[in-house]
């Protein structure tokens, strides 16, 4: 059995043995389209550089309603109160940032948010992540020339990360997606440029 395979199997081990209802994600393409590469530093334009306060604003909402998905710029605070509190703990596998430097393998990619946090996703992932005593499904992958991450924590809450190019590959799009009990979807999109 692949490694893959066996991570998947154990995904749906570890969930089912949780009594979860939650979602069971599609496994993406572990194959890189030609031509794409990510690979290169990153500024978060301007004009979207409100999108990481509302992240906080949802994350502050959510934790309100025993769901917190992302962290709060207070890592620190945030990191206490996850051991206590009920609800999804997805907020541990969301990074946010005004600048990204991605460096992109034939297996995977690494994305460092803001010089501090680096985020590593092995192309066609499939299985249990964990951070520390947090555990979560992923899959992680291409659908056509765009790179998804998703990630459910077994309670109805998703988090789908998109990063597509530019036509002229010197923008890079970074398409957020949550999805949390007891609220609706919310969308956000953040629109970097490449720096020399």
């Amino acid at each position: 059995m692949s490694r893959t395979a066996l991570l998947a199997t154990l995904a749906m081990l570890v969930l089912a043995g949780c009594g979860s209802k939650g979602p069971v994600l599609t496994p993406k393409d572990a194959q890189a389209p030609a031509n794409v590469d990510f690979s290169g530093s990153w500024r978060l334009r301007p004009a979207f550089a409100d999108t990481n306060r509302r992240f906080d604003e949802i994350a502050g909402r959510a934790a309100e309603d025993g769901n917190p998905l992302i962290r709060t710029r207070d890592r620190a605070a945030e990191s206490r109160r996850a051991g206590r509190r009920a609800g999804s703990l997805l907020h541990v596998f969301l990074e946010t940032g005004s600048t990204l430097k991605i460096t992109q393998t034939d297996h995977g990619v690494f994305i460092s948010f803001d010089r501090a946090v680096v985020e590593e996703y092995e192309f066609g992932e499939h299985g249990v992540v964990s951070v520390g005593e947090v555990t979560a499904e992923r899959a992680a992958g291409w659908e056509g020339t765009r790179f998804v991450v998703e990630t459910a924590d077994g309670d109805d809450a998703r988090l789908t990360e998109t990063y597509t190019l530019g036509a002229d590959d010197e923008v890079l799009v970074r398409s957020v997606r949550l999805v949390l009990r007891k609220q609706p979807p919310v969308e956000l999109e953040q629109v970097f440029d490449r720096v020399e």
